[in-house]
């Protein structure tokens, strides 16, 4: 929801209450600290969400959303070893995995090895041609190649099959950021929060972005309003 609207800093309060409670009812229900370590992950507290996620894998060490929720937050921390982990857990449940191979192709994109990209990203959409984070990944992967009409191809063919979605700029402006590509990352973060008002990441993004790039008065417009919108994201509070 926090993606299409503003949530109020009342209704997330409200959802962590929820599955606070949750948790008193069933401390045996894996989900309940999954969603949690998600919700946090996505805030940018990995401190908190890891330990969350990890207690979820304590109750049920074969669910897929939670290794792959973890190899997400060991990326955001630029620890490769433990995504590699993630990945190899995920292939133990399945060798064709596909968020295994979502999580290697970022992981190959960050290792500047875009070749291994490549191939991780050319089997996943062999088995799995809809899948919308694959589709964001093969565009951020194209800009690795420095191919500019390349990537507009796959964001034209990516918007073909969801009109009107944002991942593949956010994906690519997020990318593109942390290779130092500021200029064009901006434009792929302002066209994600054109199409997505309300969704805070891009914004924090930008706002991380502009901040290494020395604006500093646009990097705090951008996490204030950020911030506005997700009231919990760290990152964002931090930046401000």
């Amino acid at each position: 929801l926090g993606r299409l609207q503003a949530v109020s800093a009342d209704r997330w309060q409200r959802a962590a209450d929820w599955l606070g409670e949750a948790r008193q009812r069933d401390r045996l229900d894996p989900e309940v600290p999954r969603i949690e370590g998600q919700l946090l992950i996505e805030r940018n507290n990995r401190p908190e969400g890891v330990p969350a996620l990890q207690q979820a894998l304590a109750l049920d060490p074969r669910d897929s959303v939670t290794w792959f929720a973890l190899g997400q937050a060991a990326l955001g921390g630029f620890d490769f070893d433990s995504t590699a982990r993630a990945s190899e857990s995920l292939r133990l449940l399945n060798p064709s995995h596909p968020l295994a191979d979502l999580l290697d192709a970022e992981r190959f994109l960050l290792l500047e090895d875009v070749d291994r990209a490549d191939a991780a990203l050319d089997g996943l959409l062999a088995r799995e041609p809809d899948m919308p984070e694959a589709l964001a990944m093969q565009a951020a992967a194209a800009s690795r190649h420095w191919d500019e009409q390349a990537v507009e191809a796959h964001l034209a063919a990516m918007d073909a099959k969801f009109p009107g979605q944002a991942l593949g700029a956010a994906t690519t402006g997020r990318l593109l950021s942390l290779n130092r590509q500021y200029e064009w990352a901006e434009r792929m973060l302002r066209r994600a929060i054109e199409r997505r008002p309300n969704w805070s990441e891009p914004r924090s993004e930008l706002g991380q972005l502009l901040m290494q790039a020395g604006r500093d008065d646009d990097a705090r417009k951008a996490l204030k309003e950020a911030a506005a919108l997700d009231p919990f994201d760290k990152r964002s509070a931090f930046g401000q």
